[in-house]
C-alpha cells in the first residue's frame, strides 16, 4: 500500500539558533608539556571568548629570578612539528622577563597567533639570564 500527501509546500527555511560556531571549537590548549628554559620560567594561560563569540587563549611566559639573577630577554616560541619554535610573542623582540601571544581559534577550528603562525604543537618559554 502507497500513501501519497501532498501539501502544497514549495520551499523550507531553517533558522538554526544557539548554534555553537566552528571558531568555539578549539581543543583546550595544554601547557602540561610546555618546555621551560631555564627552570624557574612560568607558563600560563587565559582564556576567554571573543565579541564575535570565538575562542581566545593568552599564554603567557614569565621568568621570576632567583637572588642575584637578572633576565636579559624571555621568549615564548611555538614548537612545530617539524621541530622549529618561531617566536609567537607579542613583543617585536623577545621581552625582558615577560612574553605573551594572543592564539585565537578561526572557523577551521585550529588556533592562529597574531603573527600568523598556525599548527602549534608544544610551546617553550626561554629566558637568557645573567647573574651579578
Amino acid at each position: 500500500m502507497k500513501i501519497l500527501y501532498r501539501t502544497g509546500i514549495t520551499k523550507l527555511q531553517c533558522d538554526f539558533t544557539d548554534c555553537v560556531k566552528p571558531c568555539a571549537t578549539c581543543p583546550e590548549i595544554d601547557l602540561s608539556n610546555a618546555e621551560l628554559k631555564p627552570p624557574g620560567n612560568m607558563i600560563s594561560k587565559e582564556e576567554a571568548i571573543t565579541p564575535d563569540g570565538c575562542k581566545q587563549t593568552t599564554v603567557r611566559c614569565n621568568f621570576t629570578p632567583s637572588p642575584g639573577m637578572f633576565a636579559l630577554s624571555s621568549s615564548l616560541n611555538g614548537i612545530m612539528a617539524d621541530g622549529t619554535a618561531p617566536h609567537i610573542g607579542e613583543f617585536p623582540s623577545p621581552g625582558i622577563g615577560k612574553d605573551y601571544s594572543i592564539l585565537t581559534c578561526h572557523d577551521n577550528a585550529t588556533y592562529v597567533t597574531s603573527r600568523g603562525v598556525t599548527n602549534i604543537i608544544n610551546f617553550r618559554c626561554q629566558t637568557n639570564w645573567v647573574s651579578g
